[in-house]
């Protein structure tokens, strides 16, 4: 075989994800496709964090923040009238329920759920797929201070009004 000034290997050597060697006349364009291959995978991983992290199941710890205040918090009927702690940067989710037999009862499912001090919790818009009977939004703590989460309803069974309150201290 003839030698060709124009031919010319790349290698991007043994210990490289893309390892390969190849002859072509003109490998620039392989040398693009191989930057993007390496691109697209770490694209790839960068997606899968975010949506872990949306998602709740991974956490970062932001530095300073005291390790005993959780990052990701689910509030529920059960909390009403108590004082929640979290930390600067956490996400504090609430999902309201309806008793069963109150499900399928327009009038008698929580309100929204509405915040004062809103500079300190911030409703993120986030799209769920939620059971019947089930109110929720989620906060993200923006900075230290308390914020006041209400909701009420119609409790059918005795005819008369729910109130839902929480107390969110971020420090």
């Amino acid at each position: 075989m003839p030698a060709d000034d124009n031919l010319r290997p790349i290698n991007f050597g043994r210990d490289h994800p893309n390892h390969m060697v190849i002859t072509s006349r003109n490998s620039s364009w392989i040398r693009a496709l191989a930057l993007q291959s390496i691109m697209l995978r770490r694209v790839r991983a960068s997606i899968v964090l975010f949506i872990l992290t949306c998602a709740g199941v991974l956490s970062v710890n932001l530095a300073g923040a005291d390790e005993s205040v959780p990052m990701n918090v689910s509030i529920t009927e059960a909390n009403n009238g108590s004082t929640i702690d979290v930390a600067i940067g956490a996400t504090v989710n609430v999902f309201l329920k309806v008793p069963e037999s109150e499900i399928y009862k327009a009038s008698c499912l929580w309100s929204n759920i509405t915040v004062s001090g809103a500079a300190v919790l911030q409703e993120e818009k986030k799209a769920v797929l939620l059971p019947t009977g089930v109110t929720a939004t989620s906060f993200k703590a923006l900075q230290r201070g308390e914020a006041k989460l209400r909701s009420s309803r119609l409790d059918c069974s005795k005819g008369l009004t729910t109130e839902w309150r929480v107390n969110v201290r971020v420090t």
